[in-house]
């Protein structure tokens, strides 16, 4: 897959992506084995610099593979409360204001029969899905997931640490809700993904528009995430290396796939 990366307009280098991913991975592979007690070999976590991103990402899901997700809800009780608490109180002294982390990609080359609706359409099935192959795909596509879990309703339940945050937010993504979303929607993208994020105790703590239209010999995606205004600028940049790692994985696997099932929608079982 051909992609460029673009963080306010500057193009970003693929090895900019791969280190952040490489310098999350070693946090999380220690945060698994301190908090979780998983059995991480100290062999991988010191040569997560030097090996090949996708060995990196295969063995680091085979890792998050050995907690169930209810032994993730379980082991995050507490911390769950804390970040409830603070998006809480950030939400509420920021007047629900919010900051935006915004990441273009460009995609080249998609294959001849390629379809950006049905693209779209097969993005928002991966997000809502529940099914282990999808379960590994969401993990590997981010360091920093843990649970990725499609819900009733066209909705996702979400473990991830966000924002270079030193703990895990527990949150779900409702898609399709438009009401109440800050970031405006662009008239020349056609296609869009849109939700808002509600934590567990049912603060809004942000919301999604990503869009899309056809550029090229391919695609442009417009992905926005919002966050309370407290968000710090540096957690922001955080994000954007989060939102592209995430979805250059997520794009490189459907249309990898894209031949096999050109017309229609996966039905994921």
């Amino acid at each position: 897959m051909e992609a460029e990366v673009y963080f306010s307009g500057k193009k970003v280098a693929p090895k900019e992506i791969e280190e952040w991913e490489k310098r999350h991975s070693v946090a999380m592979a220690k945060r698994l084995q301190k908090f979780y007690h998983i059995d991480v070999s100290p062999f991988f976590v010191r040569s997560i610099p030097e090996t090949d991103v996708l060995t990196v990402r295969k063995k680091l899901v085979d890792y998050k593979m050995q907690l169930s997700n209810e032994e993730i809800r379980g082991k995050l009780k507490h911390v769950f409360q804390l970040t409830n608490t603070a998006e809480d109180l950030m939400a509420t002294l920021g007047r629900h204001k919010r900051k935006s982390s915004v990441v273009e990609i460009v995609v080249k080359n998609v294959p001849a029969n390629f379809d950006l609706k049905k693209f779209v359409d097969e993005i928002q099935a991966l997000m809502t899905s529940s099914s282990t192959k999808d379960r590994r795909i969401g993990l590997a596509a981010s360091p920093d997931h843990l649970l990725l879990e499609g819900r009733p309703h066209n909705s996702q339940e979400i473990v991830e640490i966000t924002g270079g945050a030193p703990m895990e937010a527990h949150f779900i993504n409702y898609y399709g809700v438009e009401a109440g979303i800050n970031y405006p929607r662009d008239p020349e993208y056609p296609y869009q993904m849109v939700g808002i994020s509600m934590m567990t105790n049912n603060t809004i703590a942000g919301d999604i528009r990503h869009q899309y239209k056809e550029e090229g010999t391919g695609f442009r995606a417009k992905l926005a995430d919002e966050f309370p205004v407290f968000f710090t600028s540096s957690m922001i940049r955080e994000h954007q290396f989060h939102l592209a790692n995430e979805f250059l994985v997520w794009y490189k696997y459907l249309l990898d796939n894209w031949k096999q099932s050109p017309q229609q929608v996966k039905n994921r079982k």
